[in-house]
């Protein structure tokens, strides 16, 4: 092509992607793709080049690769209630997905209000929605609740935040599955909750406390269907914030499904202790199920270990010392 067809070509696939016409838009990257290297850079670049004399923002945005390869198109109407995003195959020029939207503002303040986008398939295949509400006071997102589907269309999960309508930071979190499973994270109080379904119809249900300021986690429960569960604790230096302890106790019913056994339990430990200047691991203190014992020694600058001492329930004692330079037992 000489430098008048380019132009000619380029003004073409413009005019495509602004008429809005499905068909068009969809045949925009396979177009392209089907150009020779050399003609796609140069059309590729001429529209870059008409994009940055359009009004900001612009109607329409058409995105590249190095290679010319077209990667998505934005459209939008002039009140900016409308807008679509088309993504397409660099590699084979094909339409990937196309995500709708629709946008609410404040007549009297311009502010916007709500916004709604569909995503489909290259097919046309619903995957999610979402639907946002914004402060018409600050302008922030104070709730944004996302549906996506399964590969049938059907609902796979929903997922409710809440956000501050000041610093917009996220206040709560409610996600609910198609197979019953629940999570409800609370970032005021510092805690969340979950409710999985396996399926076998077994379930468990966990529970996070954690620090609000740091977010690091100060405890953890995990209860199961059969009576089983896990709990750990972690404690912190409250000068240098490093970890200094993270215990775990495991335990599951002696006696599963057998009436009147529901409080006997069979459990095993594990406590470390940590050092508060590195976070690096001191000890670990283990007690098995069968009340047999484990003991091992770090390094807490390397977080190597340097010596570990076994007892059996018959008294008899085991004990290796690690090379510190490797790690391993010597």
């Amino acid at each position: 092509m000489n430098p008048q067809e380019i132009e000619q070509t380029a003004k073409q696939l413009e005019q495509e992607a602004a008429s809005g016409k499905q068909d068009a838009l969809n045949r925009l990257g396979q177009e392209l793709h089907n150009m020779s290297p050399d003609e796609r850079l140069a059309i590729a670049k001429r529209i870059g080049q008409d994009q940055r004399q359009q009004p900001s923002p612009p109607l329409v945005k058409m995105e590249f690769t190095d290679t010319g390869d077209l990667t998505f198109v934005d459209t939008q109407n002039a009140a900016d209630t409308e807008r679509q995003h088309r993504a397409y195959n660099p590699t084979t020029g094909q339409l990937r997905s196309v995500d709708t939207e629709h946008r609410v503002y404040d007549s009297a303040t311009g502010k916007l209000l709500t916004r709604d986008r569909t995503d489909r398939d290259a097919g046309g295949q619903l995957e999610g929605q979402l639907h946002e509400e914004y402060s018409p006071v600050t302008g922030k997102r104070v709730s944004e609740e996302w549906t996506s589907m399964n590969t049938y269309g059907k609902v796979h999960s929903t997922r409710l935040t809440t956000f501050d309508p000041v610093s917009g930071r996220a206040k709560s979190m409610h996600t609910q599955n198609a197979d019953g499973s629940t999570k409800d994270d609370d970032m005021d109080a510092g805690e969340s909750h979950a409710h999985h379904v396996n399926p076998d119809g077994s379930w468990q249900n966990e529970h996070w406390k954690y620090d609000k300021t740091t977010n690091k986690p100060l405890s953890y429960s995990e209860v199961h269907s059969d009576g089983s569960r896990d709990d750990e604790t972690w404690k912190y230096d409250p000068r240098t914030k490093m970890q200094t302890s993270h215990d775990i106790t495991h335990s599951r019913p002696a006696l599963p499904g057998v009436p009147g056994s529901e409080g006997v339990q069979i459990k095993s430990t594990e406590q470390e202790l940590d050092d508060p200047q590195t976070g690096k691991r001191k000890s670990v203190h283990k007690v098995n199920e069968d009340g047999s014992t484990v003991d091992i020694r770090y390094d807490s600058k390397t977080g190597k270990p340097i010596s570990e001492d076994h007892q059996g329930t018959d008294g008899s004692t085991q004990h290796w010392d690690y090379d510190p330079n490797t790690g391993k037992r010597k």
